[in-house]
């Protein structure tokens, strides 16, 4: 299913003073955060349909600002469980339909810091929200690329999640985001960062070029990103991000092709979740280990061997999720 996306200029604005007011009040300066992702290509002119964009939004913070204690070294940060932090945080989430995801920055040197640097400083309702430039987008894909090409095909499936549906879809957004740079130089750089992107998906993802034999059995392997018990049955759906999901005392074991921010929504109803794509440092295996949801990322062939409401088994021991025919 594809990932959700804004459906009119207002949502967007609605969504992104939102943000302003939720981080303003655990007491960061507008110099000490920023929106990144999508959201910034839209107030950039970049991307004028807000149809075209995906809610689901990287807040760059620096971590030491923060109302609660968080590590530098995390990927994500999350507000402490039960806290009114985490209150403001989920709510906001589900009442806009957006995804968030915290990215800790370090905050030495804070004048050139990844945060202060070609700031795009737009007001929104009486705020002033500091976006990511198209020039810092293009740096940090840059820099991204630059740390995968150096790693082995499976270290970049940890990172990055592609079957060819989200791989051309990838090339379609950039190829936009391309059109509607108007520097020369600019546009050069973003196509350069498009074909190390090709790169990297031809040696980590070679089925998306040459199709791997399907798998004939009932047993799909992948990787465990947590557990609490070896053995867990019960039903799998499909998740759909327009479906509507009710709490009930059987839990359901969602599966995914790819978990993007906004899915965060679907944890109170889950069991378990399991994703095609990712690896132990994807999106789902951070939240879940965060959350303590059992969890099994990066199983390949499920789309074939797997129809929704079926009765699963997943050994979370072996990393494995067995269909039951």
């Amino acid at each position: 299913m594809p990932p959700l996306t804004f459906k009119n200029k207002k949502d967007i604005k609605n969504s992104a003073v939102n943000i302003a007011r939720l981080v303003a009040g655990w007491g960061l300066q507008p110099t000490e955060w920023m929106i990144g992702k999508q959201m910034s290509f839209f107030f950039s002119g970049i991307i004028t349909d807000p149809k075209k964009i995906i809610s689901d939004t990287n807040v760059y913070i620096l971590y030491r600002r923060l109302p609660w204690r968080c590590s530098p070294k995390a990927r994500l940060v999350f507000p402490p469980k039960s806290s009114k932090y985490a209150q403001q945080y989920y709510q906001l989430q589900k009442r806009q339909s957006i995804g968030i995801d915290l990215m800790p920055i370090p905050d030495k040197n804070l004048n050139t810091s990844f945060i202060t640097a070609n700031r795009l400083m737009i007001p929104v309702k009486n705020y002033q929200i500091n976006f990511e430039s198209i020039e810092k987008f293009i740096y940090r894909l840059t820099v991204l690329n630059n740390f995968f090409l150096k790693k082995s095909s499976e270290e970049i499936r940890e990172f990055y999640f592609a079957d060819k549906k989200r791989y051309q879809g990838r090339l379609k957004f950039y190829k936009r985001i391309s059109k509607g740079i108007k520097s020369s130089a600019t546009r050069k750089k973003m196509n350069e960062v498009t074909e190390e992107y090709k790169i990297l998906m031809k040696r980590a993802y070679p089925e998306l070029f040459t199709p791997l034999k399907q798998n004939r059995t009932n047993i799909f392997e992948g990787k465990t990103a947590f557990y609490k018990k070896e053995i867990m049955a019960g039903k799998a759906i499909w998740y759909n991000p327009k479906g509507k999901y009710r709490l009930s005392k059987e839990k359901l074991i969602f599966i995914f092709s790819h978990f993007y921010p906004a899915d965060t929504r679907i944890l109170p109803y889950a069991k378990a979740i399991v994703t095609e794509g990712g690896g132990l440092l994807s999106h789902a295996a951070v939240v879940c280990r965060e959350l303590k949801i059992p969890c099994l990322v990066g199983v390949r062939g499920l789309k074939g061997g797997i129809k929704n409401s079926q009765q699963v088994i997943i050994n979370f021991k072996k990393a494995t999720i067995n269909s039951l025919r």
